[in-house]
């Protein structure tokens, strides 16, 4: 939720940072999905290409084993 707020207010490192972290609680949780994709629509805001491409890996790893 923190990060989805820090996201809407354009704070994309804070949300990065929470998206992370509630990563780190739960790896598998139901909603890891929303996470990954969060996760890369920040670094794409911050136009970080690289870290914007590592999260698509992820997601598309995470929707390919459900």
């Amino acid at each position: 939720m923190a990060g989805q707020c820090a996201y809407k207010e354009k704070h994309y490192q804070e949300a990065i940072k929470f998206y992370q972290q509630s990563l780190a609680i739960k790896e598998q949780a139901s909603y890891t999905a929303i996470l990954l994709e969060n996760l890369a629509k920040a670094y794409k805001a911050l136009k970080d290409e690289k870290h914007y491409a590592h999260y698509r890996h992820l997601l598309e790893q995470q929707r390919a084993g459900d």
